[in-house]
């Protein structure tokens, strides 16, 4: 399985040093703390690091069928400026995470067997369900491309916890992928 996370650098706010320490402390270990205070650009580790348990936690929620969202429980590592790892007490995920210009984005992945597609996409519009709209064309054209299947043919559901499931003809496929979107930026990562 794979997941994904995004984040748009120029859509955070700001927050004052008080807030700053609560938000660390309900979301970091005290170990990805000090990964954070001695990073030479803190900011762009905190969203490294948010971006690497969102994508990890994307994976745990659809093996586990249920959403609990316990950010300290996904406990970071890094191991260079791309690679890292993300462990709960029962899952262990190797991520890649890479900075564009505005933007972090981190992928989560239980299996090395196969490669994983990856696809930037920059937004023109601010609006999420254009977004949506967008990402959803574009992914089902990417499988469309890579299975040599017909688009119309190609559909997708949410199960019982939101996940996305894809479809082709009615049928669920058998496909990893994640999709994501922060600001004005939308992330695909496909496992074929």
């Amino acid at each position: 399985m794979i997941g994904s996370d995004i984040v748009d650098l120029t859509e955070l706010t700001q927050y004052t040093k008080d807030r700053r320490k609560r938000f660390l402390e309900k979301v970091f270990s005290l170990k990805e703390q000090y990964l954070i205070d001695s990073s030479d650009n803190p900011e762009q580790m905190i969203w490294r690091l948010w971006s690497m348990k969102e994508s990890a936690y994307k994976i745990v929620s659809r093996s586990d069928n249920e959403r609990i969202l316990a950010p300290t429980k996904l406990k970071c590592d890094i191991f260079n400026h791309a690679v890292g790892a993300v462990c709960t007490d029962r899952y262990s995920f190797i991520t890649t995470t890479k900075v564009a210009e505005n933007c972090v984005y981190s992928i989560a992945s239980n299996s090395s067997k196969n490669p994983i597609a990856e696809f930037l996409l920059p937004f023109k519009s601010n609006e999420q369900s254009i977004q949506s709209k967008v990402i959803y064309k574009k992914f089902i054209d990417l499988i469309g491309d890579i299975y040599q299947i017909p688009t119309h043919l190609i559909s997708m559901k949410k199960n019982n916890i939101g996940a996305p499931i894809l479809l082709y003809k009615n049928n669920p496929m058998q496909v990893d992928f994640s999709l994501s979107h922060h600001g004005k930026y939308g992330f695909i990562a496909i496992q074929a």
